[in-house]
């Protein structure tokens, strides 16, 4: 992978982020309590956030694919 791909990549999930910045956030925070210990509260957002970093991965790829042609539109 060449520095522009790896800049394209980047700027990519930078705007998925800075575009669905609430959505993630809601995300990272699901069916964590306050009321729960703290290494708890830890652990789901842990998960959370490999269940996010997935998804960001998922959407930057389709991207990628139909920008290259490689994938109609849905």
């Amino acid at each position: 992978m060449n520095e522009k791909q790896l800049s394209h990549i980047q700027e990519a999930v930078a705007q998925y982020y800075v575009e669905n910045q609430d959505y993630i956030l809601s995300k990272l925070t699901a069916n964590v309590s306050e009321e729960e210990p703290h290494a708890l509260q830890t652990n789901k957002m842990i998960v959370n956030a490999m269940k996010v970093s997935t998804e960001i991965s998922c959407v930057v790829i389709f991207d990628a694919l139909r920008d290259l042609g490689l994938l109609k539109e849905l």
